[in-house]
């Protein structure tokens, strides 16, 4: 077999590995937050909802952001596992960016030196942190 065929295969068995892997996570995911078409239509009248109210078309990106976030996991709690706490967990969490961002504008601003200082800390603490478990 040449190097070439070689490589072939493994690319096959990767993909074959990977098709495999997001079979076992998307039947996961249809025990948990129930059937995907039902989430969808649940979910897209939430933001429709959203979306034709007064205030929407003048939200910031991160409050737009956070909102359907939270559209999403009320979707997953309306048609799935009401009782899988990571869901409520979650829409804590993206209120909790929104809520931050508010505080911070409100803060009057720092001198030059400290504001580089804070800059230098809050982009060493404010990266998104690696999921600590399944979405």
């Amino acid at each position: 077999m040449t190097e070439n065929q070689t490589q072939m295969t493994a690319d096959q068995q990767h993909v074959a590995e990977t098709f495999g892997s997001i079979d076992a996570t998307l039947a996961e995911r249809g025990r948990r937050y129930g059937a995907f078409p039902e989430h969808a239509r649940i979910t897209q009248a939430i933001k429709r909802a959203m979306q034709d109210s007064p205030n929407w078309a003048g939200l910031s990106d991160d409050k737009k952001e956070a909102l359907e976030m939270v559209a999403h996991k009320v979707g997953r709690i309306l048609n799935g596992d009401p009782e899988y706490q990571d869901s409520w967990h979650d829409i804590v969490g993206y209120t909790k960016l929104v809520e931050d961002e508010i505080v911070r504008q409100m803060r009057p601003p720092l001198p030059p030196r400290a504001a580089a200082a804070a800059a230098a800390r809050t982009a060493a603490t404010t990266a998104w942190p690696a999921p600590a478990r399944s979405a």
